[in-house]
């Protein structure tokens, strides 16, 4: 009797831990998913403020996402959120610190990871070559071992790579915006080299740098739209050699986009005019009116509708 009397305890014993153990997990899990929705709360009053330019409310929402959140990836959005509306306020040296900083904790552990994966492929290469020389005996070569395709736990290194490319051009727009045109063409020259670049073109290009500072974070640039900034900054410079060397090399570049080639051509003839070449320009201004007819593109068309503009002054000039 007692023996059953215990037995029926233990049960009732181990069915409320259980319970118990049911309850703190549901708990637990109630509790992850509350402070989920809780974000993404904060993250459209925060968007809600930017919309509205309550700059300083939107910063401390941001802010508090940063705190609170347990995932990566919204962390560093909402800090490169911060840094875009810095620029807004014309913050500059606020956002560029943020930017810098990221670059400095993850491009040494990126390029150290991006060398492992280079010798990884040059090694595999090697193994499958052996390979085809000598099917009938497996060859006495491995591959490397295992290479974190994860730098520092967080992200693979292509996300990496293209988050760098988002933080070096929003920096470069704002040296350029502050005059630091040596610092700007280093920027863009390293995102070049690390070609994580968009293959769409976008819209035609504002000529005042503040504007394209602006820029949302979410998009990557394309190889067009650094190749015309660099350019623009040699016009500033008044290296036009260089300037003409690279508008050149965006017309000549197959896999950029007709808007980028137009709008490459464009301020190519500007250049051709600041240099006195007006027949050159003008030469120009014509092709992309011709450009125009065969194309579907808006930009294309409003910029022919502009070099018709040109051409028209320069007549009106001799």
């Amino acid at each position: 009797m007692k023996k059953k009397r215990m037995k029926g305890i233990l049960i009732i014993f181990v069915l409320a831990m259980m319970v118990m153990s049911g309850s703190i997990a549901y708990a637990k899990k109630d509790k992850e998913v509350k402070e989920e929705f809780d974000i993404a709360n904060q993250e459209y009053l925060a968007r809600l403020y930017l919309q509205y330019e309550k700059y300083d409310q939107a910063i401390e929402i941001y802010k508090n996402i940063m705190a609170k959140s347990p995932v990566p990836r919204e962390v560093r959005e909402a800090q490169f959120v911060i840094a875009y509306i810095y620029t807004l306020q014309g913050k500059y040296d606020q956002a560029a610190t943020i930017y810098q900083k990221f670059i400095e904790e993850k491009e040494g552990p990126y390029q150290k990871i991006k060398e492992a994966r280079k010798k990884y492929e040059k090694a595999l290469k090697a193994y499958q070559e052996a390979m085809k020389e000598s099917p009938e005996k497996r060859p006495e070569i491995t591959p490397m071992p295992h290479i974190p395709m994860v730098p520092e736990g967080e992200m693979p290194l292509e996300e990496v790579g293209k988050d760098l490319t988002r933080v070096r051009f929003a920096l470069a727009k704002i040296y350029e915006t502050q005059g630091k045109y040596d610092l700007a063409l280093e920027a863009y020259q390293k995102i070049l080299k690390e070609a994580f670049l968009e293959t769409r073109a976008p819209g035609i290009y504002p000529a005042i740098p503040l504007e394209m500072v602006r820029r949302p974070m979410e998009s990557l640039p394309s190889s067009g739209e650094i190749l015309i900034s660099i350019a623009k900054i040699y016009e500033i410079q008044k290296d036009y050699d260089k300037a003409i060397e690279t508008y050149k090399r965006i017309i000549a570049t197959k896999n950029i986009q007709e808007r980028e080639i137009a709008i490459a051509q464009f301020f190519l003839a500007g250049v051709y005019e600041l240099k006195g070449k007006s027949k050159e320009a003008a030469a120009i201004y014509k092709g992309i009116i011709e450009t125009a007819e065969k194309s579907k593109d808006f930009d294309v068309k409003k910029l022919a509708t502009i070099a018709q503009g040109k051409i028209d002054e320069m007549k009106t000039k001799k």
